[in-house]
């Protein structure tokens, strides 16, 4: 089944421009700078080839957590945008690193509205609205970020770091809403003031040589696991997937949680039924772990959680 999308703009931002970073320097310089840079023991940036768009974002488009691909983008004059493959959308988490490697001033931006997926004739929410930005110098020191999102139900705002940016004298951080404090048109506003010289969404969609980076983990069982938990687009956006992803955790420790194993794969079959085939062994395996009673009583809780009164 595949899931509709809906969202609160016109048209929802794909995954890879969900959040991005920027870092104030020519792409040239950038990828001299990254590659073959280590983050700690647990990383190491190796430069990949040149590609158009569409080569982009289907590289991209091999989503894992946590992410292991990056797309460089040059915006003109002297910055460069950061794309990733993260599984719930692209984001520049590991921003002081780059402003370390490279010695330049970087901004990590994360400015999307809320997303849900529609299935079964249900809403699922894939991501509250968030907008922030954080301005990191050369040596990769904080110096200052604003930020307003809902995080979990409980919409939250803060500036905080150093002076305020000249920019956000203009914004109306008294607003009643904690939305209105900070939207997506100050993002572009504090972008602009900090010299950036176009919003990174129309420097993508015109983008024709984009520079792809992979972002190898060295331990070598992590980085399997990463991959075998890789998903596209698609299947991250199926509730059915990813009740599926939660199941396949419980899997190796059913001995002690094959309720768990039940509760969420028959949540997956009620959305996907053609997930049923792969799902029979390892419900037939919780039904000998639990007996026939509390396998029951798992399934109609799955039931009622997905159907509700017309589980009863």
């Amino acid at each position: 089944m595949i899931a509709s999308e809906v969202s609160s703009r016109k048209e929802a931002l794909p995954r890879y421009l969900s959040g991005y970073g920027l870092i104030e320097a020519e792409v040239e310089h950038c990828v001299a700078a990254l590659d073959g840079q280590e983050i700690g023991t647990q990383s190491v940036f190796r430069r990949g080839p040149i590609a158009v768009r569409d080569e982009a974002i289907a590289f991209l488009s091999h989503l894992t957590h946590p992410p292991t691909r990056l797309a460089l983008v040059p915006l003109g004059g002297r910055w460069t945008a950061v794309l990733n493959n993260r599984r719930d959308g692209s984001d520049f988490e590991q921003q002081e690193f780059f402003s370390r490697f490279c010695q330049a001033r970087t901004i990590r931006v994360v400015d999307h509205p809320s997303r849900f997926v529609v299935t079964g004739g249900r809403r699922w929410r894939k991501a509250y609205e968030a907008h922030m930005v954080t301005v990191r110098d050369e040596q990769g020191e904080s110096v200052r970020t604003s930020i307003c999102m809902n995080d979990g139900g409980r919409r939250g705002f803060q500036p905080y770091g150093g002076e305020p940016l000249a920019a956000e004298a203009g914004f109306d951080y008294g607003a009643r809403r904690k939305r209105d404090r900070l939207t997506h048109e100050n993002v572009l506003a504090l972008l602009e003031s900090l010299g950036v010289p176009q919003p990174v969404q129309q420097s993508f969609a015109r983008a024709d040589r984009l520079q792809l980076f992979h972002q190898e983990v060295r331990d070598a069982v992590w980085a399997a696991k990463i991959e075998t938990a890789a998903c596209t687009p698609q299947q991250a956006d199926d509730p059915a997937f990813s009740l599926w992803t939660s199941a396949m955790r419980y899997v190796p420790h059913i001995q002690t949680h094959a309720s768990s194993v039940v509760l969420y794969l028959t949540e997956a079959l009620l959305l996907n039924g053609d997930l049923q085939p792969e799902a029979e062994p390892y419900l037939e395996a919780a039904r000998r772990t639990l007996g026939e009673e509390r396998f029951a009583q798992a399934c109609a809780e799955a039931r009622r959680r997905i159907l509700g009164d017309e589980a009863r």
